[in-house]
Protein backbone atom coordinates (compact mmCIF):
# COMPACT_ATOMS: atom_id res chain seq x y z
CA UNK A 1 0.00 0.00 0.00
CA UNK A 2 1.39 3.38 -1.02
CA UNK A 3 1.09 5.98 1.74
CA UNK A 4 0.21 9.47 0.53
CA UNK A 5 2.50 12.17 1.91
CA UNK A 6 0.81 14.68 4.16
CA UNK A 7 2.59 17.86 5.23
CA UNK A 8 3.34 18.44 8.89
CA UNK A 9 0.50 20.82 9.69
CA UNK A 10 -1.26 22.15 12.77
CA UNK A 11 -4.32 24.37 13.00
CA UNK A 12 -5.80 25.31 16.35
CA UNK A 13 -8.71 27.62 17.14
CA UNK A 14 -10.04 29.14 20.32
CA UNK A 15 -12.83 31.52 21.19
CA UNK A 16 -11.59 34.96 22.18
CA UNK A 17 -7.99 36.13 22.51
CA UNK A 18 -5.79 33.89 24.68
CA UNK A 19 -2.85 35.22 26.71
CA UNK A 20 -0.68 32.37 25.43
CA UNK A 21 -0.84 30.18 22.34
CA UNK A 22 -0.95 26.46 23.18
CA UNK A 23 -1.63 23.49 20.93
CA UNK A 24 -1.83 19.81 21.75
CA UNK A 25 1.20 18.00 20.35
CA UNK A 26 2.35 14.39 20.27
CA UNK A 27 5.99 14.17 21.44
CA UNK A 28 7.75 10.89 20.59
CA UNK A 29 11.07 9.36 21.61
CA UNK A 30 12.14 7.47 18.48
CA UNK A 31 15.68 6.88 19.74
CA UNK A 32 14.91 5.09 22.98
CA UNK A 33 17.17 2.19 23.93
CA UNK A 34 14.17 0.29 25.22
CA UNK A 35 10.86 0.95 23.45
CA UNK A 36 9.02 3.73 21.68
CA UNK A 37 7.37 6.21 24.00
CA UNK A 38 4.97 9.05 23.21
CA UNK A 39 2.83 11.52 25.07
CA UNK A 40 0.32 14.22 24.15
CA UNK A 41 1.33 17.50 25.77
CA UNK A 42 0.36 21.14 25.65
CA UNK A 43 2.96 22.98 23.59
CA UNK A 44 3.50 26.73 23.89
CA UNK A 45 4.37 28.59 20.67
CA UNK A 46 7.14 31.06 21.56
CA UNK A 47 8.75 33.20 18.85
CA UNK A 48 11.03 34.62 21.56
CA UNK A 49 12.60 31.20 22.21
CA UNK A 50 15.58 30.34 20.00
CA UNK A 51 15.14 26.59 20.49
CA UNK A 52 12.46 24.09 21.42
CA UNK A 53 12.47 23.26 25.12
CA UNK A 54 10.93 20.44 27.15
CA UNK A 55 10.71 19.88 30.86
CA UNK A 56 12.97 17.29 32.47
CA UNK A 57 9.83 15.60 33.82
CA UNK A 58 8.54 15.06 30.27
CA UNK A 59 11.98 13.91 29.08
CA UNK A 60 12.22 11.36 31.91
CA UNK A 61 8.69 10.05 31.35
CA UNK A 62 9.50 9.35 27.68
CA UNK A 63 12.90 7.82 28.42
CA UNK A 64 15.06 10.51 26.82
CA UNK A 65 18.75 10.24 27.70
CA UNK A 66 20.13 13.53 28.99
CA UNK A 67 22.50 14.07 31.87
CA UNK A 68 24.30 17.35 32.02
CA UNK A 69 24.55 19.76 34.91
CA UNK A 70 25.39 23.38 34.21
CA UNK A 71 25.22 26.59 36.23
CA UNK A 72 22.16 28.61 35.26
CA UNK A 73 20.85 31.96 36.40
CA UNK A 74 17.25 33.08 36.26
CA UNK A 75 16.02 36.63 36.49
CA UNK A 76 16.07 37.59 40.16
CA UNK A 77 17.67 34.31 41.27
CA UNK A 78 21.15 33.24 42.24
CA UNK A 79 23.27 30.90 40.16
CA UNK A 80 22.20 27.28 40.73
CA UNK A 81 23.21 23.89 39.31
CA UNK A 82 20.58 22.72 36.89
CA UNK A 83 20.01 19.53 34.95
CA UNK A 84 20.20 20.39 31.31
CA UNK A 85 20.70 18.56 28.08
CA UNK A 86 19.50 18.07 24.56
CA UNK A 87 17.31 15.33 23.13
CA UNK A 88 16.20 14.42 19.61
CA UNK A 89 12.42 14.68 19.65
CA UNK A 90 9.87 13.63 17.06
CA UNK A 91 6.73 15.76 16.85
CA UNK A 92 3.69 14.27 15.14
CA UNK A 93 0.82 16.08 13.45
CA UNK A 94 -1.53 15.38 10.55
CA UNK A 95 -0.04 11.92 10.01
CA UNK A 96 3.52 13.22 9.53
CA UNK A 97 6.42 13.69 11.89
CA UNK A 98 9.34 16.06 12.12
CA UNK A 99 12.47 15.49 14.18
CA UNK A 100 14.07 18.37 16.00
CA UNK A 101 16.42 18.94 18.90
CA UNK A 102 14.92 20.16 22.17
CA UNK A 103 16.74 21.56 25.15
CA UNK A 104 15.81 19.77 28.38
CA UNK A 105 15.56 21.95 31.48
CA UNK A 106 15.08 21.04 35.10
CA UNK A 107 12.80 23.91 35.95
CA UNK A 108 9.07 23.84 35.37
CA UNK A 109 8.26 25.54 32.08
CA UNK A 110 4.98 26.99 33.19
CA UNK A 111 1.50 26.22 34.32
CA UNK A 112 -0.21 23.81 31.98
CA UNK A 113 2.52 23.02 29.45
CA UNK A 114 5.70 20.96 29.27
CA UNK A 115 7.00 21.76 25.77
CA UNK A 116 7.93 25.05 24.09
CA UNK A 117 8.04 25.31 20.31
CA UNK A 118 10.87 27.73 19.50
CA UNK A 119 12.18 29.46 16.40
CA UNK A 120 14.42 26.54 15.42
CA UNK A 121 11.25 24.61 14.51
CA UNK A 122 9.07 27.57 13.51
CA UNK A 123 11.72 28.71 10.99
CA UNK A 124 11.37 25.39 9.11
CA UNK A 125 7.86 26.28 8.05
CA UNK A 126 5.17 28.96 7.99
CA UNK A 127 3.33 30.22 11.07
CA UNK A 128 0.21 32.38 10.84
CA UNK A 129 -1.85 33.79 13.70
CA UNK A 130 -5.19 35.49 13.03
CA UNK A 131 -7.14 37.26 15.77
CA UNK A 132 -10.54 38.84 16.05
CA UNK A 133 -12.39 39.66 19.27
CA UNK A 134 -14.30 36.38 18.99
CA UNK A 135 -11.76 33.95 17.46
CA UNK A 136 -8.01 33.24 17.40
CA UNK A 137 -6.55 30.80 14.85
CA UNK A 138 -2.97 29.50 14.81
CA UNK A 139 -1.82 27.57 11.76
CA UNK A 140 1.61 26.10 11.02
CA UNK A 141 2.93 23.97 8.18
CA UNK A 142 6.16 22.41 6.95
CA UNK A 143 7.13 22.95 4.16
CA UNK A 144 6.67 26.70 4.08
CA UNK A 145 3.65 28.23 2.42
CA UNK A 146 3.95 31.40 0.34
CA UNK A 147 4.72 34.45 2.50
CA UNK A 148 1.80 36.51 3.75
CA UNK A 149 2.17 40.22 3.00
CA UNK A 150 -0.79 42.41 3.90
CA UNK A 151 1.00 45.60 2.82
CA UNK A 152 1.56 44.61 -0.83
CA UNK A 153 -2.19 44.35 -1.46
CA UNK A 154 -3.00 47.83 -0.15
CA UNK A 155 -4.33 50.24 -2.77
CA UNK A 156 -1.73 52.58 -4.25
CA UNK A 157 -2.97 55.89 -2.86
CA UNK A 158 0.32 57.76 -2.99
CA UNK A 159 1.21 56.94 0.63
CA UNK A 160 4.48 55.07 0.87
CA UNK A 161 4.07 51.43 1.76
CA UNK A 162 6.82 50.40 4.13
CA UNK A 163 8.21 46.99 4.91
CA UNK A 164 9.82 46.82 8.34
CA UNK A 165 13.02 44.98 9.20
CA UNK A 166 12.26 41.80 11.14
CA UNK A 167 14.64 40.34 13.70
CA UNK A 168 17.18 43.13 13.39
CA UNK A 169 18.17 44.41 16.80
CA UNK A 170 18.94 48.01 15.84
CA UNK A 171 19.37 50.53 18.64
CA UNK A 172 16.13 52.28 19.53
CA UNK A 173 15.77 55.92 18.51
CA UNK A 174 16.10 57.94 21.76
CA UNK A 175 14.00 60.83 20.42
CA UNK A 176 10.43 61.48 21.52
CA UNK A 177 8.21 63.22 18.97
CA UNK A 178 5.51 65.78 19.84
CA UNK A 179 2.60 67.54 18.18
CA UNK A 180 2.97 68.14 14.45
CA UNK A 181 6.10 65.93 14.36
CA UNK A 182 3.87 62.99 15.32
CA UNK A 183 1.40 63.89 12.55
CA UNK A 184 4.30 64.09 10.07
CA UNK A 185 5.45 60.60 11.11
CA UNK A 186 1.95 59.16 10.74
CA UNK A 187 1.53 60.67 7.28
CA UNK A 188 5.00 59.78 5.97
Amino acid sequence: MNRQHKPFAITAKTIGIPQRLFTPLLVVNLRSKYKLAAKYVNALWDTGAATCVMSAELARSLGFDFSHSVPTKSIGHDVVQSSFGYAYVALVSNGDLIETVAAVVDESLGDGYSFIIGMDLISKGSLAISCSPSLTVLSFTIPSAPAIDFVKDLPDDGITKSVLELGINNPEDPRVYYGTEVMDLINS
